[in-house]
């Protein structure tokens, strides 16, 4: 790395399923892993919990560590014209070590949002999510999908 004394490497991996049920509803499941190995990771290189994309309820950076483990899944239901509804859930947590991830200390989040499609032939949606969390919520206006 130019410039730098941190020595680290981050790894991704990012599964995604979509299933149509009918023609107005899908069923969207992604689960996400983020791993670092070094031992001089920067703060801003650590994985992060919570936010528009990945378990809505806790704000972005409310739970960081080297490693993150997450499962999220969204029912989406178009509801008439250029209105959606999605309701979601997910489930996940950090830790300094991929070997202590455990199932015992895993933070649930939970919701529901709208979307309004900007231009339907792009598939292009402003989103308005309420997601919470324990002792977490958060209200969420994003472009796009959340997955």
């Amino acid at each position: 790395m130019l410039l730098s004394n941190h020595i680290y490497t981050s790894i991704v991996a990012d599964a995604r399923w979509y299933h149509s049920i009918s023609r107005k509803q899908i069923l969207a499941v992604q689960a996400y892993g983020f791993f670092n190995t070094g031992t001089d990771v920067p703060i801003r290189s650590l994985a992060s919990l919570g936010g528009a994309d990945r378990m809505r309820g806790y704000f972005n950076g409310r739970y960081r560590d080297n490693d993150l483990m997450c499962v999220q899944a969204e029912y989406r239901l178009h509801l008439f014209k250029r209105f959606s509804a999605v309701g979601f859930a997910g489930a996940g947590d950090v830790n300094g070590k991929f070997s202590r991830l455990s199932l015992a200390y895993l933070k649930y989040s939970g919701g529901a949002g709208l979307c309004f499609a900007i231009n339907k032939n792009e598939k292009q949606h402003i989103r308005f999510d309420y997601g919470t969390g324990k002792d977490n919520r958060g209200f969420y206006i994003q472009f796009g999908e959340a997955f």
